[in-house]
């Protein structure tokens, strides 16, 4: 369209030309053919430059509506972590004072028996899912590379973070599980509505084996407060690059 612009003008200058001169010298002819050319490679310049503003344009749509899903899903996750990470510091506090009770010089091996049977809890929380789909779709799509690099940064970051505290929390879950299904085939006590004041439950805890007893229970209540501590500790630390993340979002999200 702007190239015929540009040769509209030049026609109606030759046009113009003409009625004033009968012909053209071969210098004339030469400038107006240079002129020409000279019209006609602005006109591309022009046309392409506001077909990369077009692009562009679509481009910045895209990210825009990319990086509104991106925001809500960590908006999202950040709810969901603070409330994981509040109840995490609440079963932390009290499993602390089962852990000074279990291991205080003073306890005894009936203390211990009473804990374990109606006072521990041995039950483990399911970690929290984070709403990555949109995070790893940004992640492995050409919309990507268009991004800033702290962006880039940010989303790589977060991915790996969320991965590592899965996977670390998914092998720990079975270091514990394995450990508390031997303790116990070993000693009557309840997880999930297990029986406890039953007949066969009472012989059992009156026929233990209380050395065996009390460092096993002594393992299974430390091992479950470190991992309580550690998940805490992921909690806050996914909580930290999430909420950077959704700053750096708001950012490069334009209106």
């Amino acid at each position: 369209m702007m190239i015929k612009f540009f040769r509209h003008i030049r026609k109606s200058l030759l046009m113009e030309n003409k009625k004033s001169k009968p012909a053209l010298s071969a210098g004339r002819y030469f400038k107006y053919a240079i002129g020409e050319i000279v019209l006609v490679v602005i006109g591309i310049l022009i046309a392409l430059q506001i077909n990369n503003w077009n692009e562009n344009r679509k481009n910045q749509i895209q990210i825009n509506k990319a990086l509104k899903a991106l925001r809500y899903d960590l908006v999202k996750d950040s709810t969901l972590i603070s409330k994981h990470f509040d109840f995490s510091e609440n079963e932390d506090n009290n499993i602390k004072k089962i852990l000074y009770r279990v291991q205080h010089k003073s306890s005894t091996v009936d203390t211990l028996v009473k804990i374990a049977r109606y006072q521990f809890k041995y039950s483990w929380v399911t970690p929290l899912k984070y709403s990555n789909s949109t995070l790893a779709t940004i992640q492995s799509s050409e919309l990507f590379g268009n991004l800033s690099d702290s962006l880039r940064l940010g989303i790589t970051d977060l991915q790996n973070t969320q991965v590592y505290y899965m996977n670390v929390l998914e092998k720990n879950n079975i270091s514990y599980l394995s450990k508390l299904n031997n303790f116990k085939e070993n000693f009557a006590i309840s997880i999930e509505g297990d029986s406890l004041n039953s007949l066969a439950a009472a012989l059992s805890w009156n026929n233990i084996n209380t050395k065996d007893f009390v460092v096993k229970f002594d393992d299974l209540v430390e091992w479950r407060y470190q991992l309580w501590l550690q998940y805490s500790y992921m909690l806050s630390r996914s909580k930290l690059r999430t909420d950077n993340l959704i700053r750096l979002v708001d950012k490069n999200i334009s209106e």
